[in-house]
C-alpha cells in the first residue's frame, strides 16, 4: 500500500521512504550524455549513480581559456529535494570557489527541486566568464578581482596553465 502521493510505501508492514532520487539522476544523466551544455563533458564515477564526475573546458576570451577543470559531484539520496555537492578537483583561482574546491553558486544556495546537472554546468561555465561577488568563496582572490582585474586575470591564467592544461 502507498500513502502520501508515493512517497511513503509499506513494505512487509514497514514504512520506508520511496526512492526517488535513482529515477531522476537516471533522466539527468541521459540528459548530460543527449545533450551536454556547452563546454562540458559530465557522467557518472565507475558504477555509482550518486557520484559523479564532471569536465568542464575554459571558455574563450577568459583567463580559463584551453584549460580543463575536472568536477567532483555527489547526489544526496534525498536528490531532488537537496542540491548536489559540487567540487572543483581541479586548483582553480576562482572568487566562487574555495581552497577546498567548494563552489559557491547561487543556483546551489537557492535550490529548488526543478534544477537539473545541465542547469548547474551551465551556471559553472558562466561563473568561468564572469565571477559572482555575491557568492564569494575565496575572499582574497574576490579582493584582487574588484580592484586589479588586470593581476587577478594574469594569476588565474597562471593557474590555468599549471595545473588545468
Amino acid at each position: 500500500a502507498e500513502y502520501m502521493g508515493g512517497l511513503l510505501s509499506f513494505q512487509n508492514g514497514v514504512m520506508s521512504h520511496k526512492d526517488v532520487a535513482t529515477p531522476r539522476i537516471l533522466k539527468e544523466l541521459n540528459e548530460i550524455v543527449n545533450s551536454p551544455p556547452a563546454y562540458c563533458l559530465a557522467g557518472r564515477q565507475g558504477e555509482d549513480l550518486f557520484h559523479w564526475h564532471a569536465a568542464v573546458e575554459g571558455p574563450p576570451n577568459t583567463p580559463y581559456q584551453d584549460g580543463t577543470f575536472f568536477l567532483d559531484i555527489n547526489f544526496s539520496r534525498k536528490h531532488p529535494s537537496e542540491a548536489p555537492q559540487i567540487r572543483f578537483l581541479t586548483p582553480i583561482f576562482h572568487c566562487n570557489v574555495s581552497e577546498s574546491g567548494k563552489v559557491g553558486l547561487k543556483i546551489l544556495e537557492c535550490w529548488v527541486p526543478s534544477v537539473t546537472m545541465s542547469h548547474i554546468l551551465a551556471a559553472v561555465v558562466d561563473l568561468l566568464v564572469q565571477c559572482d561577488l555575491d557568492q564569494v568563496a575565496n575572499p582574497d582572490v574576490a579582493y584582487l578581482y574588484r580592484h586589479n582585474r588586470l593581476e587577478h586575470d594574469a594569476v588565474a591564467r597562471e593557474w590555468t596553465e599549471k595545473f588545468a592544461s
